[in-house]
């Protein structure tokens, strides 16, 4: 978090979840899901950011939330870092119905090549 906010205290930071291919089984060789938890900052227009840091459970991911709320309240901010990736805004907020045609866009774009958002064909 490098550059400077305008309105820190608005920005807000929480836990949250993905399913993600994990390593392999040593035995069989397949493939299972885990979860890992990432913070995301979000604006007061809906803007959000992921960090880039995962983790293995909630408590560790929730022991972090205390210094994001520092930085940002130090002004800091994800806009820019190397730690944080821009992500999907806040559903209804301005900045979605901002990205609205774009995120339709891509949504085709997506449904016509066959592809998830992890990059995997459809089966």
């Amino acid at each position: 978090m490098t550059t400077k906010l305008l309105a820190a205290p608005s920005w807000t930071v929480d836990v949250f979840s993905d399913l993600v291919w994990g390593p392999r089984h040593p035995e069989d060789g397949e493939r299972r899901e885990v979860e890992v938890f990432y913070l995301v900052i979000e604006g007061p227009r809906g803007h959000r950011y992921a960090s880039l840091r995962t983790f293995t459970s909630r408590a560790a991911a929730t022991r972090c939330v205390p210094a994001a709320r520092r930085r940002l309240a130090r002004g800091e901010s994800p806009v820019g870092s190397p730690h944080w990736s821009r992500t999907y805004p806040a559903y209804g907020s301005e900045a979605y119905v901002e990205q609205e045609p774009e995120m339709v866009a891509l949504e085709r774009a997506t449904d016509e090549a066959g592809t998830y958002y992890d990059g995997g064909a459809r089966g």
